[in-house]
């Protein structure tokens, strides 16, 4: 069957596989919290990691992506896709920066007049030397998203829809995301010191507008129009 044709038949949709994973790999941070004392600001620092790894397979969809007019040259697609990887990564990876210097800014002196936490990268330094468990919990979050995208993106069709191959607003969905995270995990800090059944409820919350946000970039109304590559 013609990959055209296999995209129109079939409708994007994500895989239960890929909803589990992303479940089950926030549990790892509840688990955390749970077992091994992790606070508000180990969890922004974690949750800022993964927004940055949402963002670098984003670029990977472009790169993997069908583009509308299937015949044009090699050439042109890799200047078109190109040029889109350097806007987003330019406007994306500035974002992400200034959310770093904002992290460092309400965070940094969580860790104490003795720790140097100047700049976003000694932020994640300082978290994980108090934390060694979020170097694995940052992996099985990254393992999540790359099992979303072969699931969902590779073998269920995606990349043949340039609607969803080129769609670069989902990340800035995942910033929204974060912006509360944030938000409220400052809040627990200020007020509250971070007492475990908020955490909990920080990440439960998380963790279900992902999952809404995972709909709504895998799975368009029916009343909307899918472009599908044509040959």
């Amino acid at each position: 069957m013609d990959p055209a044709s296999k995209s129109q038949n079939h409708r994007p949709e994500s895989s239960g596989w890929a909803k589990a994973a992303l479940v089950t790999t926030n549990c790892v941070v509840i688990a955390g919290v749970l077992f091994d004392d992790w606070d508000a600001v180990t969890i922004v620092a974690l949750y800022w990691v993964e927004s940055v790894v949402v963002g670098l397979f984003r670029i990977l969809k472009v790169i993997f992506g069908v583009p509308l007019k299937r015949d044009q040259s090699l050439l042109k697609t890799g200047i078109g896709k190109s040029l889109l990887i350097i806007v987003f990564t330019c406007h994306f990876g500035f974002i992400m920066f200034i959310h770093g210097i904002f992290l460092v800014a309400m965070f940094g002196s969580e860790f104490g007049e003795n720790a140097a936490v100047d700049t976003p990268i000694e932020l994640l330094v300082a978290v994980v030397q108090l934390n060694p468990s979020v170097t694995l919990a940052t992996a099985i979050l990254t393992l999540s998203h790359a099992f979303s995208f072969v699931a969902n993106y590779i073998m269920r069709g995606e990349y043949l829809i340039p609607k969803l191959a080129f769609d670069m607003t989902a990340p800035y969905y995942r910033v929204g995301v974060f912006n509360l995270v944030i938000f409220f995990g400052g809040i627990l800090v200020i007020v509250f010191q971070t007492p475990i059944w908020a955490l909990i409820a920080l990440i439960v919350s998380k963790v279900y507008i992902d999952l809404c946000f995972h709909e709504r970039e895998h799975r368009r109304p029916q009343d909307q129009q899918t472009i599908v590559a044509q040959p």
